[in-house]
C-alpha cells in the first residue's frame, strides 16, 4: 500500500512539488528529533530546532521564488486575441 501510494505521488507530482514535499517532510521530522534529544539533551535540541529554522526558511524563499516565477511566466503565455487599436497618424 505504502509502496503504491509512493508511485502514485512519484506520477502525479512534478519536481517542484516534489521538492516542496521534501522540505517539509525534513522539517517535520526534525521538529520530532529536536523534541526527543531535547529530553536528553536541552542545548543539543535547541541546536537541531535552530537548523529546523533554517529548513524553514529555505521552504518559504523556495515557494516564494517558484510563486513569483510561475506568475510571471504564466502572464507571458497567456495568449488571446491581438488587440485591434487604431494605428495612430501623423
Amino acid at each position: 500500500m505504502i509502496r503504491e501510494l509512493y508511485t502514485n505521488w512519484l506520477k502525479t507530482t512534478n519536481d517542484r512539488q516534489k521538492l516542496q514535499g521534501i522540505y517539509l517532510v525534513v522539517i517535520g521530522a526534525s521538529v520530532v528529533v529536536a523534541g526527543l534529544f531535547s529530553l536528553v539533551n536541552p542545548g543539543l535540541g535547541q541546536m537541531i530546532l535552530k537548523l529546523t529554522y533554517v529548513a524553514g526558511l529555505a521552504w518559504v524563499v523556495n515557494f516564494l521564488t517558484w510563486a513569483i516565477f510561475l506568475a510571471v511566466s504564466q502572464r507571458g503565455l497567456d495568449v488571446t486575441q491581438p488587440s485591434t487599436r487604431p494605428s495612430r497618424k501623423k
